[in-house]
């Protein structure tokens, strides 16, 4: 008789045993079940209302939020609006921009946090000018965050009242509301900008045919962030901002950089750019033989021996007129 209780009771022991098992096996940690209300993420556009209408040109301001169950707000970089037409068109909560392509676009913000996603959509519709002049930002994205030492990628194009692309890089201008000319054509890499919330204009002319020129305008707003931990200082002497130069001139640039402690900058640790013709010269001065016609950022970077970095920029304008 012992010995059939004895039997039972190791059965027992094993069914408690392989029970506890399942349980570990199938539980799941609150972070890592997705149907936990503590993951949920909701996300929601409040502006603009959706079924709107807009003329290109309009600036149309784009609010939107997300929520991650009673964890909080999504970041800002995690919040990304997309157009069925036109892609990537802004980052975070909030940005502005015009010059979306004529036509009806769904809008989509998603939300990220890790592996969970939500999305909100809405319906606008972007009619023409009343001049059908129309310019399109490709990128940045509005509300994206740079760098004052960086070169920012700008793109963009614009198309006259006939619908024919304006080729002609003078007739494609960027402007910073902050900071004024970037450059002119349909890519640009303007750098050394001023920290704050920018916004860009890339501004097409239609000179075919209409007397007087009729003008379009896209916009966007970028953010600018400067490094206070910058060891290194630029400045430059020569030429002054808005000097205007004649074509197939050649000009010279001159600079002053330093770095923290007094230690000397080797030629390559300070670079000139163009925002519309790339890298023109290394080194505190530089001879550049001639540059594109239009107007340029014209970009002195110093790079110190930690890595860190510092830059300035002006304008100018290569033109006979």
């Amino acid at each position: 008789m012992k010995r059939f209780y004895y039997r039972i009771y190791l059965l027992l022991i094993i069914a408690l045993l392989m029970f506890l098992n399942s349980c570990s096996r199938n539980s799941i940690s609150p972070g890592d079940d997705p149907s936990d209300p503590g993951n949920t993420i909701t996300v929601a556009i409040t502006a603009p209302l959706s079924n709107n209408n807009f003329l290109h040109n309009a600036v149309i301001n784009f609010n939107g939020n997300g929520r991650e169950g009673s964890s909080g707000n999504i970041a800002a970089e995690d919040l990304i609006w997309t157009s069925d037409k036109d892609g990537t068109i802004g980052i975070g909560n909030t940005f502005s921009r015009s010059g979306l392509s004529i036509t009806e676009h769904t809008i989509i913000l998603t939300a990220s946090s890790g592996s969970n996603t939500a999305k909100d959509t809405i319906l606008i519709t972007i009619g023409n000018n009343a001049n059908n002049v129309s310019a399109f930002i490709q990128q940045p994205a509005a509300g994206q965050q740079f760098s004052s030492t960086a070169l920012i990628p700008m793109s963009g194009s614009g198309l006259a009242a006939d619908g024919s692309v304006i080729s002609d890089a003078r007739d494609l201008e960027w402007l910073s509301d902050i900071d004024g000319v970037l450059g002119s054509g349909s890519q640009i890499s303007p750098g050394g900008l001023s920290a704050g919330q920018h916004t860009l204009q890339l501004i097409a002319a239609d000179r075919s045919s209409a007397v007087p020129t009729q003008l379009s305008t896209a916009a966007i707003t970028i953010n600018i962030v400067a490094d206070p931990l910058a060891m290194v200082t630029a400045d430059i002497l020569s030429p002054q901002n808005g000097f205007i130069l004649h074509p197939d001139s050649s000009i010279t640039f001159v600079g002053s950089a330093s770095n923290d402690g007094g230690q000397a900058l080797a030629l390559d640790d300070i670079i000139w750019t163009s925002s519309n013709d790339g890298e023109v010269g290394r080194g505190e001065s530089c001879i550049v033989p001639v540059l594109s016609p239009g107007k340029h950022r014209i970009t002195m970077t110093v790079t110190g021996h930690t890595g860190d970095k510092e830059a300035r920029s002006i304008w100018l304008n290569v033109s006979d007129e």
